[in-house]
């Protein structure tokens, strides 16, 4: 399983060589949009006392969520691109937007729903924390705990359905249904590498971290693209079976 994974991330080196300006631009245009959207629920619902704050909050959250989803869908249609050798633009970055939108868009609602139901422990300890039920510093190792722990479950949750925006972008007839069956079948037998892959970047995630989030703009670009190459060798091996 190492080697494999070794080969993923070399083949993913590889086609970004001289892509990177592209790809750094079109993520850091995403961080810069989620970060200003993920300040929303606190200026314009900061004062929303009280369970209704909370799920005005929530409401605002799962939408902002799957907005900034949809931006990935193009970095995700650009590393595809990249990986068959074909050109790519950061018109690309708006790829959901533009192209079969409600396919996708339902999708992706589908996987943020699930993301939702793990966000909702984090809502709790903060609504608990502005009830002053526990200290601040108990407040913080809890939710940076269950923040680890939420980034871990949402990958075994959603895994099944990894494959779905590829195989949408491949197949145009495909609906949104549809490519969620495809995606659960095509990952029978490869979940155990799939989650190798997606955990190997860990370590990356944290010197990323460390480097005021600088980093990132190279490390989730060199995953999406690792990510890619997973998915067109799943392809490449039912075309020789």
């Amino acid at each position: 399983m190492h080697s494999y994974n070794a080969r993923l991330k070399t083949s993913a080196r590889i086609t970004l060589q001289g892509r990177y300006g592209m790809f750094s631009g079109g993520c850091l245009l995403i961080l810069l949009i989620s970060g200003v959207l993920e300040t929303l629920p606190v200026s314009l619902l900061g004062q929303v006392p009280g369970a209704a704050g909370i799920l005005l909050r929530l409401a605002l959250a799962f939408s902002i969520s799957v907005f900034t989803s949809m931006l990935m869908v193009g970095l995700s249609r650009m590393a595809l691109l990249a990986c068959r050798g074909q050109e790519i633009t950061f018109a690309d970055l708006f790829y959901a937007f533009s192209t079969h939108s409600d396919r996708l868009l339902w999708v992706k609602t589908i996987l943020a729903l699930i993301t939702l139901v793990l966000e909702i422990p984090d809502f709790i300890l903060t609504w608990l924390y502005l009830r002053e039920t526990f200290t601040r510093p108990v407040y913080l190792a809890l939710t940076n705990a269950w923040g680890f722990l939420s980034v871990f479950l949402g990958c075994v949750l959603t895994m099944w359905f990894a494959l779905s925006i590829y195989l949408l972008m491949d197949y145009e007839s495909l609906s949104a249904g549809d490519s969620l069956k495809q995606s659960a079948a095509l990952m029978r037998g490869r979940k155990g590498r799939y989650l190798y892959l997606r955990f190997s970047f860990l370590g990356m995630y944290l010197l990323g971290i460390l480097s005021l989030f600088i980093g990132f703009l190279w490390i989730i670009p060199y995953q999406e693209t690792a990510l890619a190459q997973f998915y067109l060798e799943i392809q490449q091996g039912k075309q020789h079976a």
